[in-house]
């Protein structure tokens, strides 16, 4: 699968402010246009891209390398060279996935690491949350304590899918049946008020759209982007 290495520019001035990787430079740049739309955090990226939006441009992108293989160390290169020269918003210095390929144990180790250390709490708290998962708290209750604990993680947290370090619980197995992970037939659950909807999209009519889009309500359903719902999937 071909990757490529592109820049994100400045319209006004020509500089380059970010450089990344995909696999379909099309739909990325879609993505960084939505995600600074309805996405709200801090990243650099994201506020940069914003303040384009606001004045109703949009970052140019430029492909600058084609890559089989050997995408992670162009990615690391090319973040370095411009940093040397422009104001980059990269956090990182690139290598850290790509869309349809396999990482092996020591690249899902460093992922793994990284995640922890970007995450909203440290390790200690995140104990303290579990133990109160434990004592059956409800998710209204602990967010009271911990603001910034989303709805997603609560759930994910009870069935094994996040935290295992500190749950000691075992990743749920992906069913082989695909109807089970449709989004369209997928139940959906209102963790706030134990409504269930019958679909995510029954879901997004009746609470959601007038103010996201259908596709970034999917994304924030399933953990992605900010999820400032109270909604997870049954």
């Amino acid at each position: 699968m071909k990757t490529y290495i592109y820049t994100l520019s400045d319209p006004t001035t020509n500089k380059i402010r970010y450089v990344g990787k995909t696999t379909n430079p099309k739909r990325r740049l879609s993505q960084h246009i939505q995600d600074a739309k309805y996405h709200k955090n801090s990243r650099r990226t994201i506020n940069w891209i914003k303040s384009l939006i606001s004045k109703n441009i949009k970052p140019i992108m430029s492909i600058i390398e084609e890559c089989e293989d050997n995408w992670q160390e162009r990615e690391i290169y090319w973040i370095s060279f411009y940093k040397k020269t422009c104001d980059l918003c990269n956090h990182h210095s690139g290598g850290l996935g790509c869309l349809g390929r396999k990482l092996n144990s020591s690249e899902k180790e460093r992922i793994r690491q990284i995640g922890y250390s970007q995450s909203y709490f440290n390790e200690e708290q995140k104990k303290q949350i579990w133990e109160l998962i434990k004592s059956n708290v409800s998710y209204i209750e602990i967010c009271k304590l911990y603001p910034k604990f989303a709805a997603s993680s609560y759930r994910a947290i009870k069935i094994g899918g996040l935290w295992n370090h500190i749950t000691g619980l075992s990743k749920p197995k992906r069913s082989n049946n695909k109807g089970i992970n449709n989004h369209k037939s997928r139940k959906v659950i209102c963790n706030n008020t134990n409504k269930t909807f019958e679909s995510a999209r029954q879901a997004w009519l009746e609470l959601y759209s007038t103010e996201y889009k259908y596709s970034y309500f999917k994304c924030m359903l399933s953990g992605y982007n900010a999820n400032k719902t109270t909604l997870s999937y049954l």
